[in-house]
């Protein structure tokens, strides 16, 4: 039995691991999120006749508890001082006609008392229809005038409502003209904003129609102007007007730009300087001149990345779109016609300018995870991405990367794994277990470098199952390598006695060393981790057992062997004292097998030394005993009746 340098019982067979999947996601880049922000879904421009009714006026303070003096600077007769008083009856009962007709009649004579004019607004405002129109109109000087309080509190309220009113209808008639004929449009809502300059929803629709015409700069106009009239929340105005100074300014800047680029930090300079004032004078400008300025006095190598400029987030990100907006748009494209090498090359040359552009790393991180390579980069540039609140993908794109740089790292490793078990095959070699051990303990190396770093739940876990497969596949190597080494123990004794024991010596050496690996064998077996190892070994402590078992009957042979040379040594010295004795000896030489002829044949011829009679009767009671002890073990046939031969000649030669 031998193992051959093979590894009995050794079974690859993996341990089954799953792999991490990247997530697919997608993103629309037709355009910028951050880039014109759309309108506030709150302004409805869809509504119709049926919406317009819906805004019912509400009754607003009456008239009658304004209490308004009359200006005393004012020369009013006896009859204008009776229709005023007149109008205010006719308004309290309700005939808003007749007092509205009294009114118009009082202001030819005093056109501009603020209290008539008001009472004629309200006249209009509740007689309905396109009268509304006409309140607000009636009410927009008095926005800018000063009046009592009073009064100033009852003009804010009827404006108020008739806003309320009045805005929605105009959406919707701007948003039905706009498609058909968005100049006409345009002029239309432009005349609302004289009037109500407080609403934010007609100068940011007007300012987005301008800009879809290509009229950028009377866009930003009105944003600006809106940015700074209107009441309640004007973020959404400032950020339009923010972005279309942006796409305004970026033609002006462009050879700044270009020169910056280059390294021409002071060409660039130059050429902000020639810019008009209205620009050179912006916070944008202002910070791209100082940046420009940081350059030069750094004297900063263009071969290393721009630093970030010393300015607030928001101002560095106006200032990064003005340098590198056209690359993320031109980039944008990139990625969508397929190109994804080309928009990677050309994000790392434009980040190499404005490192800290939200916008391009989310562009950057997002080529990178189509691509699937450079996982470190793209969770890098994610990161940088994700700060920016407008660009709302970010955070999903983020969680993709991540993920993808677990499954880079993970996958790979479970691969190995899996290849390294399918490269150990059929009949298994010290060479091919000694690779095998060597790559697993590569890979817990590496999978431990590993879980240091920040992982999610689902990277964990999968760790950890590739971590327990590792260690029973060295368990079931280890296992394999002892008991191989067993084998080759047993091999190493077995191979001096191929053609069999000779000696008792060798035989007694040979009990020994197998006692010693059935000892040890036992130990093994004790330690093994896995039932594929226990079965070969099994095996081999049987076949030990059997080894043991026949060695046992091979040294009672060479005892008895060794016994019957003594036996003729003796009958030899017994023959130079005993001469008449040398028949019966004869016969029983002739009748002992030729084994031990043989033995006899090759006695010396003559005996070296004389022994006294006492000595060789001692010596053969020695030899009986021994006999006698051996025929109670030995078991076979041919050996007992050596034994018995023996004894008998051994009886006749003391008697």
């Amino acid at each position: 039995m031998t193992s051959e340098g093979r590894f009995p019982g050794f079974q690859t067979q993996a341990d089954p691991v799953p792999m991490l999947r990247t997530p697919v996601i997608s993103f629309d880049l037709t355009r910028r999120q951050r880039e014109l922000p759309e309108s506030d879904p709150s302004w409805d421009t869809t509504g119709g006749a049926a919406d317009q009714e819906a805004v019912t006026p509400t009754l607003v303070r009456p008239p009658t508890l304004v209490e308004t003096d009359v200006d005393a600077s004012l020369d009013l007769d006896e009859s204008g001082d009776d229709l005023l008083e007149d109008a205010r009856a006719n308004i309290a009962e309700g005939n808003y006609a007749l007092a509205a007709a009294q009114l118009e009649e009082f202001l030819d004579t005093c056109p501009d008392h603020p209290e008539a004019r008001y009472l004629l607004a309200y006249c209009h405002y509740c007689l309905g229809g396109a009268g509304q129109m006409e309140a607000l109109r009636i009410l927009r000087p008095l926005r800018d005038e000063p009046l009592d309080g009073a009064l100033r509190a009852s003009v804010d309220e009827l404006r108020s409502e008739l806003r309320r009113v009045l805005t929605p209808a105009e959406l919707h008639a701007f948003a039905a003209a706009e498609r058909s004929d968005p100049r006409a449009a345009a002029g239309r809502i432009r005349a609302y904003i004289e009037l109500a300059p407080e609403e934010p929803a007609p100068p940011y629709l007007l300012a987005e129609s301008l800009a879809r015409m290509g009229e950028l700069e009377q866009a930003l106009s009105v944003a600006e102007s809106g940015a700074q009239e209107t009441e309640g929340d004007r973020s959404a105005l400032r950020a339009f007007a923010r972005e279309l100074r942006l796409r305004v300014m970026r033609p002006l800047v462009a050879e700044a730009v270009a020169a910056l680029r280059h390294g021409g930090y002071a060409r660039a300079r130059r050429s902000l300087r020639s810019l008009d004032p209205r620009w050179r004078e912006t916070d944008v400008l202002r910070d791209f001149d100082a940046f420009l300025t940081r350059l030069l006095n750094s004297r900063h190598d263009v071969n290393r990345p721009l630093p970030a400029p010393r300015v607030p987030e928001e101002r560095a990100e106006d200032l990064y779109s003005l340098i590198a907006e056209d690359d993320g748009r031109q980039a944008a494209e990139l990625l969508g016609d397929g190109q994804l090498a080309a928009a990677e090359q050309r994000l790392a040359r434009a980040l190499h300018l404005v490192p800290r552009f939200a916008w391009l790393n989310f562009l950057y991180a997002y080529s990178l995870y189509l691509q699937g390579h450079e996982p470190d980069r793209a969770v890098a540039a994610a990161e940088i991405a994700v700060r920016d609140p407008s660009l709302t993908q970010a955070s999903d794109l983020l969680q993709a990367v991540r993920e993808m740089r677990e499954a880079l790292a993970i996958n790979p490793l479970v691969a190995e794994y899996v290849e390294a078990l399918e490269a150990v095959r059929g009949e298994i070699t010290s060479e091919q277990i000694g690779t095998l051990e060597e790559r697993l303990k590569r890979l817990r190396t590496r999978l431990a470098r590993l879980r240091q770093q920040s992982l999610s739940r689902r990277g964990a876990e999968v760790l950890d199952q590739l971590a327990v497969a590792i260690d029973r596949q060295l368990a079931a190597v280890a296992d394999a390598t002892a008991v191989r080494d067993l084998y080759d123990r047993y091999d190493a004794l077995m191979r001096p006695h191929q053609s069999g024991l000779r000696t008792l010596s060798d035989a007694t050496v040979l009990a020994q060393g197998l006692n010693a690996l059935a000892t040890t064998a036992g130990a093994t077996r004790r330690r093994l981790t896995g039932p594929e190892a226990a079965k070969p070994l099994d095996a081999l402590v049987k076949h030990v057992s059997r080894r043991l078992e026949e060695i046992k009957k091979v040294r009672a042979s060479l005892e008895v062997g060794a016994l019957v040379q003594r036996f003729n040594r003796a009958a030899e010295r017994q023959q130079t004292l005993h001469a008449g004795q040398r028949d019966a000896l004869h016969d029983l030489l002739r009748n002992a097998p030729d084994a031990l002829d043989d033995l006899l044949r090759n006695a010396p011829d003559a005996l070296q030394n004389l022994y006294s009679p006492h000595e060789v009767s001692q010596e053969f009671a020695e030899i009986a005993r021994t006999a006698q002890r051996l025929k109670q073990t030995v078991k076979g046939r041919r050996e007992q009746q050596l034994l018995r031969q023996m004894l008998q000649a051994i009886d006749r030669f003391q008697r």
